[in-house]
């Protein structure tokens, strides 16, 4: 007989031989003319199962087929031997062979099958692992062709044939189809599980688990090593850090130990400089004496004495002191002493330094006066600038009108309204780049209004009247900038651009033009 696999061409082939050898014209005229040969009725009969393609497929579903399955505790020393032969049989099912696909190609079919047979093949315990998964990828995501309309008919016992109507003939249909179906089910669900059975006892893939659990292992130890390591780094720099953040606050506290001392000891220091000049002044000054040359009375000469200690610093009340010779006071303060000493202290040195001191105080009271006026003028200037009113464009007039007339008198909110449209459409169009507030769109509207300067319908009326009025230069510019900017752009950009091409006219001027001549163009 033919092979399982047989090609269309095998079994016309084949049918072409049986039909020369047992046709009916090839036996004796006698017995031909007596009886039909049952012979080639076999072989019709045989050829036009096997040349139809789901014929074929049914009648090869349900050929005798060893469908027992191992058990699962099958032996590593048997495991080929049991599933090699398993999957050997069951490859028949494949639809990489399927018996009702197109076989012309033939010789590509058959290199391809050759490429992919050694995915299907289960190999031995020295297969290298690629191909082992392979070959499992292969099965765990097997289809087969097996078609059980042929068992379920019988199984049904259901002939299409014999049907009295069609509605009885579909009726069977759906009943072998759904028991097919079941049928179908149960051998995939075979199939997986000795696959899975397969797949637990393999000896390879255990030995692939255990590597891939001892790496697993030496990975997870590896990782704990590392991430210990990393604590312990972490730690130290955390110890040095607060090492160090100890170390700089012990300084910062030295060093503010230190500069508060240092300023305790200014201070200390310039509070005595500050005593001994208030003790040379009260005791080197002398009414008959200093009213010549320095205070009028002791009120004003102790001002000043105050205003130079509030004023100078260490050093300039150092100098001050040696200037007038009486350092000596800050060592002895002895009245006796004092006296003596303050007889030739020129007090005209400490009243020179007060009134610089003074004019000191004054000319930077001035400067920050001057300072204050000025950034105030500043300020109120730019206040003018803002509240300077810009002139309305003829485009921004026109912007105006329609948010007027879009938003009348009544609702709620209506100059604000106004004034939102107003600036949108005026910045999206470029007409201007200065917003316009409630305020003054008010005034402008009053304006309109109360002069009867500008009439809504006569503002329409004069700008048609101006779009048409139109020079020879004008024209020019229009035809250049139409020819420079193609239709190509975007419109909105394209007339804008046009616009500021042509000398005293505006977009919507440009595209009432343009369409005047277009339609004077068409009616010639």
């Amino acid at each position: 007989g033919l092979p399982l696999h047989s090609t269309e061409d095998d079994v016309r082939k084949a049918f072409h031989r049986a039909s020369l050898k047992y046709h009916p014209d090839k036996l004796a005229e006698e017995k031909s003319k007596t009886k039909k040969d049952p012979v080639f009725l076999k072989v019709k009969e045989a050829f036009e199962t096997l040349g139809n393609a789901s014929k074929r497929k049914a009648y090869d579903s349900a050929l005798d087929f060893d469908e027992s399955i191992p058990p699962k505790d099958v032996s590593e020393e048997d495991f080929f031997h049991v599933y090699g032969s398993l999957f050997e049989r069951n490859l028949r099912f494949t639809n990489e062979l399927d018996p009702s696909s197109n076989n012309k190609n033939k010789k590509k079919k058959n290199k391809k099958k050759q490429s992919q047979s050694v995915s299907w093949l289960l190999g031995k315990d020295d297969t290298p692992m690629e191909e082992v998964h392979a070959f499992y990828d292969f099965w765990t995501h097997f289809e087969s062709w097996r078609d059980f309309t042929l068992e379920a008919t019988k199984k049904t016992k259901h002939d299409t044939d014999t049907a009295e109507c069609r509605f009885e003939k579909r009726w069977m249909e759906k009943e072998i189809a759904r028991l097919a179906k079941q049928f179908k089910k149960d051998e995939m669900s075979r199939i997986h599980t000795f696959v899975e059975r397969a797949m637990a006892s393999d000896p390879r893939l255990k030995r692939e688990r255990v590597r891939l659990a001892r790496e697993k292992k030496l990975l997870a130890v590896k990782r704990a090593l590392e991430k210990e390591q990393e604590q312990r780094r972490q730690q130290q720099l955390e110890e040095e850090e607060e090492l160090r953040q100890a170390q700089q606050q012990e300084e910062e506290k030295l060093k503010r130990d230190t500069e508060r001392q240092k300023v305790q000891v200014q201070k200390k220091q310039l509070r005595k400089l500050k005593q001994s000049l208030r003790r040379i002044t009260n005791a080197a000054y002398s009414p008959q004496t200093a009213k010549e040359t320095t205070w009028s009375n002791l009120e004003d000469m102790n001002k000043d004495v105050e205003l130079l200690c509030s004023s100078l610093s260490i050093k300039e009340m150092t100098n001050l002191l040696e200037s007038m010779s009486a350092m000596s006071l800050t060592q002895n303060s002895d009245d006796a002493f004092l006296q003596t000493l303050a007889k030739d202290a020129p007090l005209d040195t400490v009243c020179t330094k007060a009134s610089e001191v003074r004019q000191g105080n004054q000319r930077a009271i001035t400067e920050e006066r001057d300072a204050i006026r000025a950034q105030e003028e500043a300020r109120q200037k730019a206040i003018q600038l803002k509240k300077q009113k810009v002139p309305w464009s003829k485009e921004e007039l026109a912007v105006f009108v329609k948010g007027v007339k879009k938003y009348p008198a009544g609702k709620a909110n209506r100059w604000e309204t106004i004034a939102t449209f107003f600036n949108h459409l005026c910045h999206s169009s470029n007409y201007t780049t200065h917003s316009r507030t409630k305020e003054e769109c008010i005034e402008k509207f009053n304006q309109m209004t109360s002069s009867n300067a500008l009439n809504f319908t006569e503002n329409k009326k004069n700008d048609a009247s101006n779009a048409d009025e139109w020079d020879e230069d004008q024209d020019k510019q229009l035809q250049e900038a139409l020819a420079k900017y193609r239709a190509s752009m975007n419109k909105n950009d394209r007339w804008t651009c046009i616009a500021k091409a042509v000398d005293g006219k505006t977009k919507k001027e440009c595209v009432q033009r343009f369409k005047a001549i277009r339609e004077a163009l068409k009616k010639k």
